[in-house]
């Protein structure tokens, strides 16, 4: 673990490499302008930045919690409008007095996770979401198909509006991963580090409908769904507590007798760059997590106008799952101190 004063000079990568564990970075102090915490990430290659300004006991919190091993993690699938799902699946957990510090997400998952992760949850992070994804209409500016069916400018502005234009991953309040994938290498990006908006656009660049995501690196990024829904991985690296991975269902369900019906050009976009995410579900269940998968039956890709529905459908599913798995996911006291929670893995999962 590094601790400094967050005024301090940002030492070489020479000074704090070496290690055989990604560290923990903390800065003490008033936060530090986006750039130095990005600088801090790099120099350390932090496994985590976490920023103590005021009470020491609040600030360690959550990192403490990591530590022990207490720590609630969510990881949330995408799947367009039916993702509004994970919104319900977020307000229900913490209304029930759990707290969410570790998230990782796909695609419009990513999108949810970014927002709890910046507005710290409650009333704002699901006003955010439905003022920029119903309101706003993001994806409405339409383009001429040659690379893709919508420009994506409205979904920039509004990441911007949402999440903060200069938000960084290091110093968040909650631990999160988003994933992309590369075109040109074919391979899983994850996004930990630098600014956050372009990292959750990119998670959740869905082939056609949007252009790829082109990096001065080299890389063409797109939807994270093209290769991996549910990223569960990502909060089991480290012993940090249970995890819970909210999976969407795409429609596809399997062979019904009879002539099947064509579905909507937007589903048959998202379950075909779905297929690569097959077994999604049982991998999560393989990394220990609690794995919940609410109904959304009768939504469509777009409809976004379904936001109540689906977020009513993500509460309904977090209740059983709670019901399921009892105290093992660490419900808070009274008294603001979670009760002793099993390690990820320790019980078996449950899918709604």
């Amino acid at each position: 673990m590094l601790v400094a004063r967050s005024g301090a000079d940002v030492p070489d990568a020479s000074v704090t490499g070496g290690a055989s564990r990604r560290p923990e970075v903390v800065l003490v102090g008033p936060a530090p302008a986006p750039s130095r915490r990005v600088a801090w990430g790099a120099a350390a290659d932090a496994w985590q930045v976490t920023l103590v300004d005021g009470e020491v006991a609040a600030g360690v919190r959550v990192l403490a919690d990591r530590l022990c091993g207490r720590s609630l993690g969510v990881v949330l699938a995408g799947g367009a409008a039916r993702s509004f799902a994970t919104i319900g699946v977020l307000r229900e957990l913490e209304d029930q007095g759990l707290r969410i510090d570790r998230l990782a997400g796909t695609s419009m998952g990513a999108v949810v996770a970014a927002a709890y992760a910046t507005t710290g949850g409650g009333d704002a992070f699901e006003e955010v979401c439905y003022a920029e994804f119903v309101r706003r209409k993001p994806f409405n500016d339409w383009a001429v198909p040659a690379r893709s069916l919508s420009k994506g400018v409205r979904v920039r502005q509004g990441l911007s509006r949402g999440l903060g234009a200069d938000s960084v991953f290091e110093g968040l309040s909650r631990q999160l991963r988003v994933v992309s994938v590369d075109l040109t290498s074919r391979e899983r990006q994850v996004h930990e580090r630098g600014g956050l908006v372009d990292a959750v656009l990119a998670s959740s660049r869905l082939p056609v409908l949007f252009p790829p995501l082109p990096q001065d690196d080299g890389r063409l990024l797109v939807d994270g769904s093209v290769l991996d829904n549910l990223p569960t991985d990502l909060l089991v690296e480290r012993d940090e507590g249970p995890v819970v991975a909210v999976s969407i269902g795409t429609g596809g369900s399997g062979r019904r007798p009879g002539r099947p019906k064509v579905p909507s050009l937007g589903d048959t976009l998202l379950r075909t760059m779905t297929i690569g995410s097959g077994g999604a579900i049982e991998a999560a269940q393989r990394c220990g997590a609690w794995v919940v998968a609410p109904s959304s039956a009768g939504t469509g890709l777009l409809e976004f106008h379904q936001f109540d529905r689906m977020v009513a459908a993500g509460r309904t599913a977090a209740r059983a799952l709670l019901e399921q798995a009892g105290g093992a996911l660490g419900v808070v006291d009274s008294g603001g101190a979670a009760d002793e929670v099993p390690p990820a893995g320790a019980d078996s999962a449950l899918v709604g």
